[in-house]
């Protein structure tokens, strides 16, 4: 050991620095990565079903979920030609599949893009449903099962 190289008790510093880097950096990237990955979010699987039998007409309209208990939250899902859809929700800021825990109302809302296929969507969907106060459309997160809701007149 030359005279200029710095000790703490027996051993050169530099020395002790690499036996405890790796823990060190360990602690580092659990400091950095945290332990907290954001609030817990439950995936939502879920299929419409219309009175005529052919959900396709409402490919591309939208499922919107309101909380019961804090109605700002909110999530949504693309209704797919087979009236299957999957639910989404902006959490912390960032789109992810699923939605947070709790008691919801659903309901249909069409899109302004295509007036046509919005007038199509229309036959097939009571008004009802286009309200979260009278859509009788419900979901619990988690839920143990896909959702089926039924768009009866």
């Amino acid at each position: 050991m030359n005279a200029m190289t710095p000790t703490h008790g027996s051993l050169p510093l530099h020395r002790q620095t690499r036996q405890f880097l790796p823990a060190w950096l360990l602690l580092a990237t659990l400091l950095a990565t945290g332990c907290d990955s954001g609030p817990a979010v439950y995936p939502i699987h879920g299929k419409l079903t219309v009175s005529s039998g052919d959900p396709s007409p409402l490919a591309g309209h939208s499922i919107e979920i309101v909380s019961r208990e804090n109605n700002q939250i909110r999530s949504f899902a693309s209704i797919n030609p087979d009236g299957t859809f999957e639910i989404e929700s902006l959490i912390e800021g960032k789109l992810v599949k699923g939605a947070l825990p709790g008691d919801y109302a659903g309901r249909v809302i069409f899109t302004d893009d295509h007036p046509a296929q919005r007038h199509q969507a229309m036959q097939l969907v009571p008004p009802k449903y286009l309200n979260i106060d009278s859509s009788n459309l419900s979901l619990k997160v988690p839920s143990d099962s896909d959702i089926e809701w039924n768009l009866v007149p």
